[in-house]
């Protein structure tokens, strides 16, 4: 939300975390720099490139910073300085046709130490959300903003392996959600996974006008997860050693800047000297990470194995699937109202989990719970819970996948579907809908969730109230709902439950 950051922080990414990359060419593993992104759906916008555009101006596919194979093959990359605004005649324009690519998963092999540069850092404008990088790392002039990214990545690594002796092994930006820039993906990553995705990626409508505003909606709401931070399973950040401009003497950020914008095109030749002499120390003087508890893929058996936080896990889990979940029991949202609504909402789940040059439901479950998992970590009741919990969630959508394809003959099994188009009464679609709706509210029964519990929409003046000793009714434990001073304190006169 603060789109200028200031401030540079040692991070690690640990070993086997998994990192996701996509492509519309070739299926290798990648060599050199390249981009990878945190987040499965972030990713996806990169797997496929339009075969024919022109209806739509603006091409949305500038977007982000993960673009560099495209201006690299020399293809129909349109302007990345700015993201232009979608024209409103797209009901004119016939659907996109892609040449659709992969999306990759990469596993680290080692603990990663990657430099986080806070703010909007990914985003490439000339507001001030790249001063960090290029005006102070990189010592551009404030006037040159047509740095391309590739450009600009490529000057990033170079610093790190000249000046701070490969101490660093990559960057970490947000844009539309976390990216990291790796300098060398051989000997840091491994493709351990990688599937043939479909139809899409971030453009223009590509399958119709209502599929493509809830594959933006779905997009936002990862974006929404990481507000508060990746999580410490991702990435672990060093606030103590943090450099920041702000503690540099003589930096006036807010000259030529504004109130909540600060820029640096006012900062000296000395102070800049001074922050790139204080990340050096930061760097050169810190421990490489390779903790002795982490374990690197191909290690034997009698390795040692990290101690899962899978706290950490579960909250991640809870905050991925739980607003979707709720949606799909017990949604009112226009975009849900169908049948053919339905799946294309549902599709934008489970197409990161499926390998759209052969369906395998097997696979795709496996798939699906593994995303949380850790690539190693001990048999413990916890690890055996948490993915028992994630499979019985993965399996649940793909028999919800089921329902919206063979809608008057489902067999209960998760099947490789294709969507379908309703002509049926609207009271079979209601009968469709109404299996799927049970089949979700089911799982959240048995998952039984607090967080759908929580109450929303409260007022300022209002508490979410449960039943909890000494006052509160049975109705309150089941149902949970805002109260003011006045209702929480007839509750205290009521008593407690039991």
């Amino acid at each position: 939300m603060k789109h200028n950051g200031m401030s540079y922080f040692p991070a690690t990414i640990p070993s086997g975390a998994k990192l996701f990359h996509g492509t519309p060419f070739e299926n290798n593993s990648v060599k050199g720099m390249e981009w990878l992104a945190f987040d499965q759906t972030f990713a996806y916008m990169y797997t496929g490139i339009p075969r024919d555009g022109d209806c739509y101006e603006g091409d949305w596919t500038a977007l982000g910073s993960m673009t560099s194979r495209l201006e690299n093959n020399d293809l129909n990359h349109r302007d990345q300085q700015q993201q232009r605004r979608p024209p409103s005649g797209w009901d004119d324009c016939p659907p996109i046709d892609y040449s659709p690519g992969y999306l990759q998963t990469y596993t680290t092999t080692r603990p990663l130490s990657v430099l986080y540069i806070d703010g909007l850092s990914g985003v490439k404008t000339d507001r001030g959300t790249i001063d960090s990088q290029d005006l102070v790392l990189l010592n551009r002039s404030s006037k040159d903003f047509s740095l391309s990214d590739i450009k600009r990545a490529t000057d990033l690594c170079s610093i790190a392996q000249d000046e701070w002796d490969g101490r660093i092994d990559g960057f970490v930006r947000a844009n539309f959600g976390f990216e990291v820039i790796l300098c060398e993906f051989e000997g840091a990553v491994a493709l351990t996974d990688s599937t043939r995705a479909g139809r899409g990626g971030f453009a223009p409508p590509y399958v119709s006008k209502a599929a493509s505003w809830m594959m933006i909606f779905d997009l936002y709401k990862c974006v929404k997860n990481q507000f508060w931070g990746l999580g410490r399973e991702k990435m672990k950040v060093d606030f103590e050693r943090m450099v920041s401009v702000y503690a540099v003497e003589g930096v006036d950020v807010w000259v030529n800047g504004t109130e909540n914008q600060p820029r640096l095109t006012n900062m000296g030749n000395k102070q800049k000297v001074e922050v790139r002499k204080r990340l050096s120390e930061m760097i050169l003087g810190r421990d490489t990470p390779d903790d002795a508890r982490e374990t690197m893929l191909g290690k034997g058996k009698g390795e040692a194995i990290a101690t899962v936080d899978w706290q950490v896990i579960v909250d991640a889990i809870v905050s991925y699937y739980s607003e979707r979940l709720f949606d799909y029991a017990y949604g009112d949202d226009p975009f849900l109202s169908t049948p053919s609504l339905m799946w294309e909402n549902l599709n934008l789940l489970i197409r990161n989990f499926v390998n759209h040059d052969r369906r395998n439901a097997e696979q795709e479950i496996r798939r699906c719970t593994d995303l949380f998992i850790p690539s190693t970590y001990r048999p413990t009741i916890s690890a055996t819970a948490v993915s028992q919990v994630l499979k019985q969630i993965c399996t649940t959508i793909l028999e919800a996948e089921a329902i919206l394809s063979h809608p008057l003959h489902h067999d209960s099994r998760p099947t490789a579907q294709k969507p379908i188009t309703f002509s049926h009464h609207q009271n079979d679609d209601q009968i469709v809908l109404g299996r799927f709706r049970r089949l979700f509210r089911t799982l959240l029964e048995e998952l039984s969730w607090p967080i759908h519990k929580v109450c929303r929409g409260c007022k300022s003046n209002e508490v979410c109230f449960t039943a909890v000793f000494p006052f509160g009714t049975a109705e309150d434990l089941q149902t949970p709902s805002c109260k003011n001073i006045e209702g929480t304190v007839r509750r205290f006169a009521v008593g407690y439950w039991f």
